[in-house]
């Protein structure tokens, strides 16, 4: 298979194309031909290093967003068919630790990322668990699928299963803001919610340190809520949800699958030109 790997930490010019051995799925697994991959900051991070997620290793081969078709499948699964159109939950938890026993798996201490610490969607061919695999309604393409696991798992976790998103304030000041920048909005945020507003953050591409009024935050009850990592279940809810309701993910470009369209996509990403998702094609 082709696949774009980088060996080292750098610039976008370590991202090479190389051609690789067709991996074969184990027990429980399905191989999945990739038919679009998105591109998530992560990727950049991770490239630049030093790494964030632990088990990476190098060479790496990112994209945590696969959408495909299934081709082949090993011993033990039954389910989904070969030929199904499927999208790849990206988190790969262990299922037997006791955090993934509680339906905690979010936090399971041996949980993989598909493109982060486990090869992803920068190639032709990827192996994921049977269990981790959802069929795509066929009005929806490969393109907009891939779109949707990392940010909208993201957004799902922050508003409604952390943030208990609700309607409507009475000029009151908003119920709870969403933040996924850091710093440079944390303050205002908070100023701009009501008593016992909340404040849910996942995110930090403005820094690392927020600094905020200790006297206004404890006077008028505000929770800040840290997003934590979404779970198993969680995902298919975020699914059915997105399936029924309408929703739309605006695509910016699309990118072949080679060491050209991958360099140009990540270094567009890096300088922030971008609105929307952007896609890699084989």
């Amino acid at each position: 298979m082709k696949a774009i790997v980088h060996d080292v930490h750098g610039d976008v010019d370590v991202l090479r194309e190389v051609t690789w051995p067709d991996p074969e799925p184990g027990p429980g697994e399905v191989l999945v031909a990739v038919r679009a991959t998105s591109l998530n900051r992560l990727d950049v991070i991770q490239r630049a290093g030093p790494p964030l997620l632990p088990g990476f290793g190098l060479p790496h081969v990112a994209g945590m967003d696969v959408a495909g078709e299934i081709v082949a499948a090993g011993p033990g699964v039954t389910a989904p068919a070969l030929g199904s159109r499927v999208l790849v939950n990206p988190a790969l938890h262990c299922g037997e630790c006791e955090w993934c026993r509680r339906g905690d798996d979010g936090f399971c201490p041996d949980v993989r990322v598909v493109g982060g610490n486990h090869p992803g969607g920068y190639a032709e061919l990827t192996v994921v668990p049977a269990t981790h695999v959802h069929v795509l309604p066929d009005a929806v393409s490969y393109e907009e699928a891939a779109t949707i696991p990392t940010i909208w798992s993201t957004a799902w976790h922050g508003l409604v299963e952390v943030g208990r998103l609700q309607i409507v304030t009475g000029g009151e000041g908003v119920d709870m803001v969403f933040d996924h920048v850091g710093p440079a909005l944390f303050a205002s945020s908070m100023f701009a919610m009501r008593p016992r507003g909340r404040l849910v953050f996942c995110g930090s591409t403005t820094g690392t340190e927020a600094s905020f009024n200790l006297p206004y935050a404890y006077h008028f009850g505000i929770q800040l809520l840290g997003s934590d990592p979404y779970s198993y279940a969680e995902f298919g809810r975020m699914l059915d949800t997105y399936w029924t309701a309408g929703f739309t993910t605006v695509i910016d470009s699309v990118f072949p699958l080679d060491e050209a369209g991958a360099r140009e996509a990540q270094r567009r990403l890096e300088q922030g030109d971008v609105i929307g998702k952007m896609l890699l094609q084989p």
